[in-house]
This record gives structure tokens, sequence and C-alpha cells, in this order.
């Protein structure tokens, strides 16, 4: 005669089981997708600060001849030759002033005078000011529309340095 014990595990019993199991492996997959999500997004705001740096120090290494005042709104729309459209391994894509429908990155830049009193001669003030856009439709290849677009900043001040006399 045998036992209840010895015959194994009911239907009922294997179906918790596997509900169970089901259940951990999907949170488990929700984590895994969340995590690879994050990783993603970290990686292309460290590459669109990295942008926004290597503009603004070229903008620095400029003579004074060549920091010209931008129009206004440079860095709020494109604006041609003060704006530049990027790839995903940040390379300039050549474009005739407008945006390539594939390039994940845009990077625009100002040139203002500081704004405020406190500052004694303006002419000899320019305050740089850099922004790296990450077009989430491009990278993520999603619906979203461009206004959800992520990105970074740079703010740089450029004195002109005047000579003291003899």
């Amino acid at each position: 005669m045998t036992r209840a014990s010895d015959r194994g595990f009911t239907l009922v019993e294997v179906l918790i089981a596997m509900s169970v199991l089901m259940a951990a492996v999907g949170t488990l997959l929700e984590v895994a997708s969340a995590s690879a999500h994050a990783s993603r997004m970290a990686y292309q705001l460290s590459l669109a600060s990295v942008l926004a740096g290597s503009r603004l120090e070229a903008l620095e290494r400029l003579p004074w001849s060549g920091l010209d005042l931008s129009p206004p709104g440079t860095l709020d729309r494109d604006v041609a030759g003060y704006v530049d459209y990027l790839d995903g391994a940040g390379q300039v894509v050549p474009s005739g002033g407008e945006a390539q429908g594939d390039t994940p990155y845009v990077r625009r830049w100002a040139i203002t005078r500081p704004a405020g009193s406190g500052w004694t001669d303006l002419d000899d003030v320019r305050v740089i000011q850099v922004i790296v856009l990450v077009d989430a439709r491009a990278v993520r290849r999603s619906p979203l529309p461009a206004a959800h677009a992520i990105g970074t900043a740079m703010v740089g001040v450029r004195v002109r340095e005047v000579s003291a006399g003899p």
C-alpha cells in the first residue's frame, strides 16, 4: 500500500509553483529592462556632456574677434552657424544647415553679454553657453516628440585681456 506523499505533487501544487516562478521571472525581466534603459540614458548623457565640453573649449580658444554675439534664440531653436548635428558616435554630420532624420544629438550654442548691472564693462565680457540635446525619437526609436529630449548644458565666461600700459 502506498501513501499519498509517495505519489508526487498534485496538479494544484505544480500550478501554484509555476505561478510563483513566473512572477519572479517577470519581475527579474522588468528590473533587467529598467537597468538597460538607465545604462543607455547614462551613456547618452555622458556623451552629451563631452560634446558640450568640446564645443565650449573650442569657442573659448577663439580669438576675441571670433566671439561675435549670437542672434537671439540660438539655444531654443536651430540657427545656422550656431548648431551642429551629431551622429551616435558624436561626429558632426554634414547637413547643409538642416537636421538629418537620424542624428541623435543636436548641439547649440550662444555667445552673449552678461545680464545684470554688476558688470563694469560689458564689451569686455562674453558668456558662452552650449547645450546638447539627445533626440529621443532618433535614439530610442520611439514616437516621442522632440520636446521630450534629454540633454546637458555648459556655460563659460570669457573676459578680454586689456593691457595695463607702460
